[in-house]
């Protein structure tokens, strides 16, 4: 069997056991392989290459066998071409869908999800994302989400992003913010020669790669029949290492929502600029220095890939483990970062967690349908602060060089393993245990009601008991501690397949976060 074709027979961690070919019992030309574990699929990240070409797809049905049964397990793209993932499942046994199937176990979309998709998800199917994260994901959403929290709880806790106006919705705020700084610059200079300018950097809200983003001066530059985009202070005082300035591509995964559980991959990426620093004005313009995205500082001549895996401090990309040792090396404290990185990672999220929450309760009939994984765009300051520059939907998992696919490779497959990627059949009879069913005797306002939400997995209700009914909300109250010892078991569980991700919410000091939550969030401990 050809590499790119089907799946591999010989990945440790699977306890294969048996392959059969042509039996009568299998379609013609089918294959079996065989898993001794009990419905649960195990991912390996033995990749050896994953070049630019689209894989091969497999052809012949493959049949998974478990203990339970047997299975033909299947996934769908749409509006996406992630050939790491499609080379991933082909290898493990699962076969690309035809367009117009529903019964597919996997649905990875490059884009948001429209409400009507989650309507009709069946149990045993799972999709890249959960409803209404185009929130965190959409530059001038997430600006708002991060206001409006700032304005609740002030610049200490939610001070991690520069300042910034949504244009053509702040246009004025804007140009009287940068006529204020210009007349400061002009008092700077009168006093001193030395006094440095800085600019705004201008990021439209529609597009990505680095696609339109330039840096600004004067506000005459923008008027309101411009493209659609949010204009931030420029961070000048970067973090840089041999002169050049970088930011940090870090992997985030959140695979609840009720309860939140939020992950953070134990590597990432570090994204150099190719031409090194300088805030002379006449640099401004230079995008090599300026910019630090892939796709913009891959075209200059100074770009270096790197070509050694095991070598992850070489090159114009670095691994984040490396950046981690380099800060060691110069004497910083990297354990502090990395608190402060996970810190405004789930501030973040939570900005967003209301609305995710409601939608997912309204649409998503099963509390296993979604996972996501979202890709922050950090930079780090001189004082190894972290600043939140943008969340990214579906971040790239092109693997252009071997330090791209030994990250993105194994941060795919522990993603699959810690989502519980499940042996199951359309036809497979339902487990209880999977509605997406919440009873709670605490509404979101933290008062007292005996009011039972109900999901089931095409509808949900809400059934009022009288208030007075000391039986009724007694067996709410049973159905509360019960759903969660549930959420509990499951929790752990997931944590216990995590891989090389580490949980970041819940953690044992994770009360911290409670007064940034718009309600009681009991579920959540």
């Amino acid at each position: 069997m050809a590499e790119d074709e089907g799946p591999d027979l010989s990945l440790a961690g699977l306890s294969v056991t048996e392959v059969y070919s042509g039996e009568k019992k299998l379609p013609r030309g089918a294959s079996r392989i065989v898993y001794t574990q009990d419905l649960l699929l195990s991912f390996e990240a033995n990749l050896k290459k994953c070049d630019s070409r689209t894989p091969k797809i497999a052809r012949n049905p493959v049949i998974i066998a478990t203990l339970k049964g047997e299975y033909a397990l299947s996934y769908r793209f749409v509006n996406s071409e992630c050939r790491l993932l499609r080379k991933i499942l082909n290898k493990h046994g699962f076969l690309e869908a035809p367009d117009e199937s529903t019964t597919w176990n996997l649905l990875f979309s490059g884009t948001h999800v429209k409400p009507d998709v989650f309507t009709t998800l069946n149990y045993y199917q799972k999709i890249n994302h959960f409803p209404q994260t185009t929130n965190l994901t959409r530059k001038d959403r997430l600006l708002s989400s991060l206001k409006r929290m700032r304005r609740a709880h002030g610049e200490g806790p939610f001070g991690f992003f520069p300042m910034t106006f949504a244009v053509p919705q702040e246009l004025k705020e804007l140009q009287s913010e940068m006529a204020k700084e210009a007349r400061k610059l002009d008092a700077r200079r009168a006093s001193s020669a030395d006094a440095v300018e800085v600019p705004w950097i201008l990021k439209p809200i529609g597009l990505s790669r680095g696609r339109g983003i330039r840096l600004i001066r004067d506000a005459k530059t923008i008027s309101k029949e411009d493209e659609p985009c949010i204009v931030s202070r420029y961070i000048a005082n970067p973090l840089l290492i041999d002169g050049y300035k970088f930011d940090l591509r870090i992997y985030v995964a959140m695979t609840s929502v009720e309860p939140l559980r939020l992950y953070v991959y134990n590597d990432g990426l570090v994204r150099f600029a190719t031409e090194k620093y300088d805030m002379n004005p006449e640099s401004f313009s230079n995008s090599f220095m300026h910019l630090t995205n892939y796709s913009i500082n891959k075209k200059n001549e100074n770009y270096e890939f790197n070509e050694n895996a095991e070598k992850s401090d070489s090159g114009s990309k670095w691994s984040f483990q490396a950046f981690l040792q380099h800060l060691v090396s110069q004497g910083k404290d990297a354990d502090t970062f990395v608190y402060r990185m996970h810190d405004v990672i789930v501030k973040t999220i939570i900005s967003v967690e209301q609305r995710v929450r409601g939608a997912q309760n309204m649409y998503v009939p099963f509390r296993h349908n979604c996972y996501e994984l979202f890709g922050f765009d950090i930079l780090v300051d001189v004082e190894l602060r972290p600043w939140v520059l943008e969340v990214n939907l579906s971040p790239a998992m092109t693997c252009d060089t071997p330090l791209d696919l030994k990250i993105k490779n194994g941060l795919m497959c522990d993603l699959l393993n810690m989502v519980r990627m499940e042996a199951y059949n359309a036809d497979s009879p339902m487990p209880e245990s999977r509605l997406n069913t919440f009873i709670s005797t605490v509404d979101d306002d933290g008062d007292d009601s005996s009011s039972v939400v109900v999901a089931g997995p095409r509808a949900r209700c809400r059934q009022s008991a009288p208030a007075d009914n000391a039986s009724t909300k007694r067996a709410a109250e049973q159905s509360q501690r019960e759903l969660e010892e549930t959420m509990y078991r499951e929790t752990e569980a997931e944590f216990a397949r995590r891989g090389n991700w580490s949980r970041v919410y819940p953690m044992s000091d994770s009360d911290r976060y409670d007064r940034f939550f718009e309600g009681q969030r009991p579920l959540n401990a």
